[in-house]
């Protein structure tokens, strides 16, 4: 072998340097282009086929091969972008089959390495640019500018003649030219797959370019010399394994090195020969390109002219998210058939009366359920993985200049919660129909876009839209327009739009109407104005539900009480009466002519004292009428009538002076505890405490909501018990400011429950500080700001303070400043603390650090964490780790020395607790220690069998409540001698069917009462106690119990339902099924209905129905 001499090896090592330059020298923009397509290659190369081991489409490798050739596709674009748009014409054949002088004669000049013998040893594309230029991808995507020299001795003979073979180190080569005659093709020249190479080991041989590199054209010349006679038999394998799918035009070259004759057979034969082997020929067309008259080039330049017509676009983003919806197709019609077929065997488990048969399908029913969750399972991942591809593919698509609108996968961009309401306006334009629904229904979606969509005409939105759009909060419009659309929706979607996130006006218009459902929902579910309450107080004249309801609406607007004022029902004007607060409704109801009414007015604790006079004097003609029938009572009656006359609202003062002189402890008693005396009556009750036997008076008295102060100061003077009696400063009774004053004097066990009053005056939490009693005062909920503040200030008390839940806000920093670890971490504890100060609090030391993670994230911290915790006083933060911590072995053995009861039992209920210290615990002398590590929910079974013998019932009893003891332990509970043990283990929920089944063969229907209630209990065991006897007392309270189970079954409620003596039951249970509902509601019930109407599971249906009865 002899090289070439008369060459530049400067320059020739100059090209080696440029061409195997790698990624890592590249510069930022492209180092990180080429790390993202490493992305999106390792989630179709590795993290795919990883999720296809959980379950994948008999198709999947096809889907697999697919998104590699796409990914192929995108690397070539992101590389060369402008060859993306083009219609890529692959030109192939076999070596030296004559495709560089095709090329050229439809190119009508030399632009590709075309010597004596012709070879094509790179892949390269030929395309129009606005200047002449040759640049090279090289084995690691990085552009090589090249000369013409350059690229001319880029040949077979490249190592002959140079000694190196610079082209081993290229992809592609792309040839830009502006007199380029089709602006939408390229070009695409292949090397001759049958050229034999020396390095077989090699991926990158010429056959296997050739075939990589047809399989991304979508039209492909094949080249055949006529020579051969016909098409080879390799030609005929080579193109079997091309994408079936391309089109192929078969040109004969060298035609003329034939007689016409042969020509005509040869383009026969080959036509005959593809047919037969089923590949896809549009013609076979014979050239020359010396007889260029015999066998123009004219057909071949017709087939380019008419591809050169047909525009591509760039659809990256919908190629892959077509193979990703292949294979989640398939997920889901895997977890379709998942899930019939669990239902299928629910129901066989539940017709099964077979204990053999019931076990087979029990097994058969769990291993379903494992099956249902890992269909799941892999829908959740495929969804997140192709959520991160298309995420990935955007960010890719923001770096590339000029192609991002082609290049995204638009759902997921509109679909991220950050995407801008400039780019969501800039799609509505442009955009179909469902993906306009995900713009509407965006958070960022601009109001110019909503306005747009309801301009259109009334009748060309789908409902559907109508809903996301009236979903997206006010919308300022033509509120005609706006009416229109919402017109078109029925009264289901109307109910639907309760839900989400609606304006005023869209509230407004639900509020006016008639249905009872929407309109509950409505009240349910959203904060209203005085316009819209008032709407629904019209209709709610008619419907108790719906009153009832509005009754729960705070600061309800006067206009909509005087309303609910001229309800029909009782009920409800009583429920009004003693809830308003405003003095017009109270003197509208203060004539109200029910008693019950009246009565429950002078209960309200915002009776206004004009309103409460007009109330008592309205009624002073009927007390006057009644006087002479009461004193007859009082004179004639026994002791019950009168103790029921002294209870009586209504009767005079007269009456209730002559009730005060019985000498009666119960009727005296009676009339203290009446709301309507006034504050002589009660001094005068007060006075007549004294002798023993009348302490039912100061009872009655102190309990009565209407005390006033002064009575109560006088009756404090008669009991001094009573100035330790923290009730009585609830803020319930008021106190003046002398009576305040006077009680402060009084002495300090008087102080103790004073500073608790909420109403007490500045001046005196003042005097609080300024004295011995300060800490009597640090928990009040109703400081003012200066008097807080004068709290730190003084600095004693300061951990109490920090615990208190109503100080303001700046408070609340100036004591995260405090150096007080106690003061901090009850900071951290208090729920009123904002995060920003809990989070600063958090940076000032690890321990505090640790202490926020415990508290409020609840996080589980390592060993170090521990140890900080463990060794600090703070015993609150160290109870809750123990609590819910994973706790290391070392640190529960120091539990175990620091000998700390409370550390320990908690210690001992924690699932981490090693097995050592579980046996060593188990026979431990403190019966409060064996408890506590009764309830471990991660017990070994050898623990667990040592407790259940354990001479201590409340020990066993413990154990009987732990789900996660073992059927054998539950067997031997059964049996215990202790009842309560029993019933314990009766409400587990972890209660295996046959320790459920052995309660029932025992037969104590006091345990079995319990077992009702076991909200696991066994469809079998359900049916069994579902045939009691209802006629028997306690077989009905069994059944009762069985009715509100809310794991009872479907059809159990069916048959229970037929039982009268169950329907309240049925109707209070949250998965009461709506046949059963439906059944209930024909029995016209109003107690049931009532409290069918209250379940939070009831049906829409079931709740209009019980509305509009």
């Amino acid at each position: 072998m002899s090289y070439q001499e008369d060459f530049d090896i400067a320059q020739r090592y100059d090209l080696l340097c440029r061409a195997s330059q790698s990624h890592v020298e590249q510069e930022g923009q492209r180092l990180q282009l080429a790390a993202d397509l490493d992305v999106l290659d390792k989630i179709i190369n590795h993290d795919l086929p990883e999720l296809a081991r959980s379950g994948s489409p008999d198709h999947f490798a096809d889907i697999l091969k697919s998104l590699n050739l796409e990914l192929e596709h995108f690397r070539e674009f992101c590389e060369f972008p402008d060859l993306a748009q083009k219609v890529v014409v692959g030109v192939g054949g076999a070596f030296s089959a004559g495709k560089s002088s095709l090329i050229n004669t439809l190119l009508g000049k030399k632009r590709l390495v075309v010597e004596i013998d012709p070879t094509t040893s790179l892949p390269t594309y030929l395309l129009y640019g606005e200047q002449e230029q040759i640049t090279a991808l090289n084995l690691f995507r990085r552009r090589v500018i090249l000369s013409q020299e350059e690229f001319a001795s880029l040949t077979h003979e490249e190592k002959i003649k140079y000694g190196s073979q610079i082209a081993g180190l290229l992809r592609s080569a792309f040839v830009s030219d502006p007199d380029f005659a089709w602006k939408n093709i390229a070009l695409l020249d292949t090397p001759g797959y049958s050229k034999p190479d020396s390095e077989q080991w090699s991926e990158r041989t010429d056959e296997s370019v050739a075939r990589s590199q047809l399989n991304l054209s979508n039209f492909i010349i094949w080249v055949v010399s006529a020579t051969q006679g016909t098409i080879s038999e390799d030609d005929l394998k080579f193109l079997a394994t091309l994408n079936a799918d391309i089109p192929k035009l078969i040109v004969v070259s060298r035609a003329d090195a034939k007689t016409p004759e042969d020509i005509v057979k040869i383009v026969a034969l080959v036509k005959q020969t593809t047919a037969e082997r089923g590949i896809n020929v549009l013609d076979v067309v014979p050239v020359s390109a010396r007889k260029k008259n015999d066998y123009p080039i004219q057909p071949v330049l017709e087939f380019l002219e008419k591809w050169n017509e047909q525009k591509k676009g760039l659809s990256f983003a919908q190629n892959f998210k077509r193979q990703f919806v292949g294979y989640s197709q398939f997920v889901q019609n895997k977890q379709q058939q998942a899930k019939t077929k669990l239902e299928q065997i629910n129901k066989l488990l539940f017709l099964s009366d077979h204990t053999e048969q019931t076990q087979i399908t029990e097994k058969l029913q769990y291993i379903e359920k494992d099956s249902n969750k890992e269909w799941n399972d892999l829908a959740k991942k495929l969804e997140e993985l192709q959520s991160q591809f298309f995420k990935k593919m955007n960010q890719l698509a923001d770096s590339i200049r000029g192609y991002k609108e082609q290049l995204i996968d638009i759902e997921t961009l509109l679909q991220d919660p950050n995407c801008s309401a400039e780019i969501l306006q800039s799609y509505s334009e442009t955009l179909d129909n469902d993906i306009l629904d995900i713009i509407y229904k965006h958070q960022n979606c601009p109001q110019i876009v909503l306005e747009r969509a309801l301009s259109k005409p009334v009748g060309s939105l789908s409902t559907e839209k109508i809903i996301n759009i009236f979903s997206r909060g006010e919308i300022y419009f033509n509120e005609k327009d706006l009416l229109n659309h919402y017109n078109m929706l029925s009264s289901s979607e109307k109910l639907m739009l309760v839900g989400k996130n609606i304006g005023k006006l869209v509230k407004k218009y639900l509020s006016k109407e008639e249905d009872k459902i929407i309109l509950y929902e409505l009240l349910k579910n959203k904060e209203l104005d005085d316009e819209d309450l008032l709407n629904i107080a019209y209709y709610s004249l008619n419907s108790f539900y719906l009153a009832k309801t509005l009754l729960g609406v705070k600061n309800l607007c006067m206009e909509a009480q005087v309303i609910l004022t001229k309800n029909d029902n009782v009920s409800i004007r009583a429920s009004l009466a003693k809830l308003t607060k405003i003095e017009e409704v109270q003197t509208i109801l203060s004539s109200d002519e029910s008693e019950r009414v009246r009565n429950q007015l002078l209960l309200n604790d915002s009776l206004h004292d004009q309103v409460k006079n007009k109330l008592l004097s309205v009624s002073s003609n009927f007390r006057v009428s009644q006087e002479s029938k009461h004193f007859s009572i009082v004179q004639e009656g026994d002791d019950w009538d009168k103790q029921n006359l002294a209870e009586n609202w209504w009767i005079s003062k007269k009456i209730q002076l002559a009730l005060i002189d019985s000498y009666d402890e119960s009727i005296r008693g009676s009339l203290a505890s009446n709301p309507t005396i006034d504050e002589e009556i009660q001094l005068k009750l007060v006075e007549l405490i004294g002798d023993s036997w009348i302490d039912s008076i100061k009872y009655s008295l102190t309990d009565n909501r209407n005390l006033t102060g002064l009575a109560l100061y006088k009756l404090m003077e008669k009991d001094s018990l009573l100035y330790a009696d923290d009730r009585l400063f609830d803020g319930r009774i008021k106190f003046s400011s002398e009576l305040q004053q006077k009680f402060f004097d009084k002495g300090f066990m008087t102080r103790c429950s004073l500073g608790k009053y909420p109403n007490l005056d500045e001046d005196i939490q003042i005097k609080f500080i300024n004295g011995w009693d300060i800490d009597n005062i640090v928990d009040n909920s109703n400081l003012t700001k200066k008097v807080q503040n004068l709290l730190i200030d003084n600095g004693e008390h300061l951990d109490r303070i920090s615990l208190n839940e109503k100080l303001f806000d700046e408070i609340y920093s100036r004591l995260a400043h405090v150096d007080c670890n106690k003061v901090r971490i009850n900071l951290i504890r208090n729920k009123s603390v904002k995060m920003e100060v809990k989070e600063y609090l958090s940076t000032l030391s690890n321990f505090l650090n640790f202490s926020f993670d415990i508290i409020i994230n609840n996080k589980n911290i390592d060993h170090f964490g521990q140890s900080v915790i463990l060794n600090e006083e703070d015993f609150y933060v160290k109870k809750i780790m123990v609590e819910n911590s994973i706790l290391n072995e070392n640190i529960q053995n120091s539990i175990v020395e620091e000998n700390n009861e409370t550390l320990v039992r908690c210690m001992l209920e924690n699932p981490s607790l090693i097995e050592v210290l579980q046996l060593k615990f188990v026979n431990h002398p403190n019966s409060w220690f064996r408890r506590s590590l009764a309830k471990n929910t991660n017990l070994i079974e050898r623990a667990q069998l040592t407790l259940a013998r354990d001479e201590e019932a409340s020990v066993r009893e413990s154990l009987a409540s732990n789900t996660s003891i073992t059927n054998n332990v539950q067997l031997i509970l059964v049996n215990d001698s202790d009842e309560s043990v029993v019933k314990t283990l009766a409400e587990n929920k972890g209660l295996s069917i046959d320790a459920q089944i052995k309660i029932i063969e025992i037969g104590s229907k006091d345990i079995i009462y319990y077992l009702a209630r076991n909200e696991n209990l066994h469809i079998n065991v359900q049916e069994i106690l579902s045939n009691f006897d209802c006629s028997d007392y306690d077989s009905r309270i069994i059944l009762n119990n069985l009715a509100s189970n809310r794991c009872l079954h479907p059809n159990l409620q069916e048959k229970l339902v037929l039982n009268d003596d169950l329907h309240s039951n049925l109707a209070s249970n949250v998965n009461v099924i709506e046949k059963v509902q439906n059944i209930l509601l024909s029995k016209s019930d109003n107690y049931i209905n009532e409290i069918l109407y209250e379940n939070i599971n009831c049906s829409i249906l079931s709740r209009r129905a019980i509305l509009e009865s």
